[in-house]
């Protein structure tokens, strides 16, 4: 039996979508075991720019983290800021 990977419904979703577009470009119907594949083996063959996404997006979590901390801007607020562009603050 194969590995199981459990995907929130958001990335589920996702998932269904971008394999419902392969399968209206090509005509054929890909599992999505096969999307999800093709998806890590090209993130394993840019290994730099995947890491640098999760350094970049962890940075930004500490950074909203202390804001919080030192402000204390409720949830609420925050959201309000994090939706903000970086100039507008």
């Amino acid at each position: 039996m194969a590995p199981s990977v459990e995907l929130t419904e958001t990335t589920n979703g996702r998932l269904e979508e971008l394999q419902a577009e392969i399968r209206r470009e090509t005509g054929r119907t890909v599992p999505k075991s096969m999307v999800f594949e093709q998806i890590i083996r090209d993130a394993s063959e840019s290994k730099d720019e995947a890491i640098e996404l999760f350094v970049t997006i962890w940075s930004r979590n500490r950074t909203v983290s202390a804001r919080l901390r030192n402000k204390h801007v409720s949830p609420q607020e925050n959201a309000t800021e994090t939706r903000a562009s970086p100039g507008s603050n």
